[in-house]
């Protein structure tokens, strides 16, 4: 039995190539995890947020993690969209060169760097989309649980593409631009109402007869995202 989705190299290396073994992904607690607007309106009350745009990281600050990416990514979303915020989650050995980029870049006002929480899963009803674009991944839980939030996220392609169960859930790969990466973005629509799902299958969220984001399975992603492209 392993975890996440480097489970099946793991498995074939302990146990050979024609075992018998199970590989079992991450699971999160979906009620948990869910979209609350009470803790939205509260949290971004807090953070002083509550008229903005706003994207949200959710990682230890270390290289591979890839925020010079993000504030780069960021810095271009902020030319066509000037009330953007920015919400880094974690800490790591890179905080004091992260801190550096920001006033390097003179976007020290629209991020929020707000260290290790406790709270992850309140402060992901707070955010309007979610950016991951990780140089390197195994099976995600950040992804999976801003994902359950009903976000609209935009990962990397290195990361597997069994994490991705939302047609919200988008992959580009890592040689477009910060530019590139910032028009799909924003052609996302992050109107739509965040309300909770049903989770009936592992690999795609079922969405209940009253409609909420995510109703089709990972099979039309990247017809999703082709369709964002062409739109350009």
């Amino acid at each position: 039995m392993c975890l996440d989705n480097g489970g099946q190299y793991t498995g074939r290396w302990l146990f050979g190539k024609d075992s018998n073994y199970t590989v079992i992904n991450n699971g999160i607690d979906i009620d948990k995890f869910s979209f609350k607007d009470d803790k939205r309106k509260e949290i971004r009350s807090k953070l002083g947020i509550n008229n903005n745009f706003v994207l949200g990281n959710i990682a230890r600050l270390s290289p591979v993690k890839n925020h010079d990416f993000i504030l780069q990514i960021f810095n271009e979303v902020l030319k066509e969209k000037d009330n953007a915020k920015l919400v880094l989650i974690g800490e790591g050995i890179l905080e004091k060169q992260i801190r550096n980029k920001i006033n390097e870049m003179g976007i020290q006002h629209q991020v929020l760097l707000l260290g290790k929480r406790n709270d992850v899963h309140e402060l992901l009803s707070a955010l309007d989309m979610f950016l991951f674009p990780s140089i390197f991944e195994g099976y995600s839980n950040a992804v999976l649980e801003a994902q359950t939030s009903g976000l609209p996220c935009l990962i990397s392609s290195s990361i597997p593409k069994d994490v991705v169960l939302s047609r919200d859930c988008l992959q580009l790969p890592l040689n477009l631009s910060a530019k590139h990466w910032a028009k799909v973005l924003l052609k996302f629509n992050t109107n739509m109402p965040r309300t909770p799902f049903d989770v009936q299958f592992t690999t795609c969220f079922c969405c209940p007869s009253n409609g909420v984001r995510g109703n089709l399975v990972k099979s039309t992603v990247e017809e999703t995202l082709n369709n964002l492209l062409d739109a350009e």
